[in-house]
Order: structure tokens, then sequence, then C-alpha cells
């Protein structure tokens, strides 16, 4: 569980098959690789040397905590927010695994529980 949500300019989320290749990056914030939102959104993007926002939804994050989950199995990547099902894509950029993580930018992100768990 993440909380509350970021500023203007921030971002937070999570990070999954991250490598030096690239990884997939699922979260919210009100900018992302160029792409400006207002007021903030649930994106899902896919970040290497240039960064490509795969998809987005309207998600207004308030101050409250909120449960973001980032499901990775074969070529299909997925997003939940709030138990929510907001974002899914089939991409076969990044196959295998790598690294797992939470990432924030310009913000501080409170963290309740982390979990990684195979699917």
């Amino acid at each position: 569980m993440i909380g509350p949500g970021p500023s203007s300019g921030s971002a937070i989320g999570l990070v999954a098959r991250g490598s030096k290749a690239g990884s997939y990056v699922a979260g919210y914030s009100s900018a992302w690789g160029g792409t400006q939102w207002d007021p903030a959104t649930g994106f899902l993007a896919m970040n290497a040397s240039d960064v490509q926002v795969m998809d987005s939804i309207p998600f207004a994050p308030s101050d409250a905590w909120h449960t973001i989950r980032l499901e990775v199995k074969g070529d299909t990547v997925k997003v939940l927010i709030d138990g929510g099902s907001v974002i899914q894509e089939v991409d076969n950029t990044y196959l295998t695994g790598g690294v797992v993580g939470i990432f924030d930018r310009g913000c501080q992100v409170n963290i309740r529980a982390f979990t990684v768990s195979a699917l």
C-alpha cells in the first residue's frame, strides 16, 4: 500500500523485470516520459533509454492510501489500483526476470506493505 499521492511533477509506483535494457513501470504521476497529465493519472510504461507510455487511466489519488499491483506473466502486463484491473497490455519486450521494486521521483513515499509473489 502506497500513500498519500504525489504532488505536481512527481511520481510513485512499481518496477518489474528491471534490467540494464529497461523495465516495466506502473504507478501514478502528473508527468512521465514527457507526457503531462492534469490531474495525476495511473499509467503503465516501458522505461528504457526512451520512455514509452503504454496506457493511462484517470486516477485522482488524493491523500488516501492506495494499493497498486503490477502483474507480469508471460507477455501480459497488468496494473490494478485498489483491487480493480485498470490497465492490461500484451507486450514481449521484457520476457525474462529481473529487478522488482518501488520507485519515487520527487516525493516522499510511505509504504505499509510490499510483497513479491510468483504468479
